[in-house]
């Protein structure tokens, strides 16, 4: 394709970039991420006026794709073609983008925080291992809301697989999922 996006007809983002908010933290910037994941909440913010932007973190290698798009703006293309024409869309959520180095631009350590992390550390600390520690969890509302901690079948099943983790680890609750 020799048509730039100056001629081309491209759908620009047509929202305040400045109002999205980064709710997501999505690891690795590969095909799919920017095909599918960020063109569906470009067109939300676009569409329905959404505020949730992403945070992008290549976890291998990525470091010349990440200032190619830095130098965009961070911003992209997605082209979708068919038999009759093509269409081509600039995606505008990534609010910030980064390599796992763990550092950033001046060296300094990133820091991602979350702000229910102070209060699930909280019910953490305070609740004993098991399925005192699981109702603990389930109770923050923010996150279960209150139907989910109501459904005895989520909780059961939550209970038996943070129970696997922690007795048998990853590897042993990951096979068991699959078998």
């Amino acid at each position: 394709m020799t048509a730039s996006l100056l001629t081309a007809n491209a759908q620009r983002p047509d929202y305040d970039r400045n109002t999205l908010t980064p709710r997501i933290v999505h690891l690795g910037f590969g095909a799919f991420h920017r095909a599918h994941q960020a063109v569906y909440a470009d067109r939300l913010a676009a569409e329905h006026a959404s505020d949730w932007g992403y945070c992008d973190i290549n976890l291998i290698g990525g470091e010349q794709q990440i200032a190619d798009l830095k130098r965009q703006d961070l911003l992209f293309s997605v082209a979708e073609m068919s038999p009759q024409a093509w269409y081509c869309r600039v995606v505008g959520v990534a609010g910030w983008m980064r390599y796992v180095g763990g550092v950033d631009e001046q060296g300094q350590p990133i820091e991602i925080s979350d702000p229910l992390k102070e209060a699930l550390a909280l019910a953490v600390q305070h609740s004993e291992q098991g399925e005192a520690r699981v109702r603990a969890l389930l109770a923050q509302e923010t996150i279960f809301g209150r139907d989910l901690p109501a459904d005895g079948r989520f909780v059961q099943t939550v209970t038996r697989y943070y129970l696997s983790l922690v007795n048998h680890g990853v590897k042993a609750t990951l096979q068991a999922l699959t078998q």
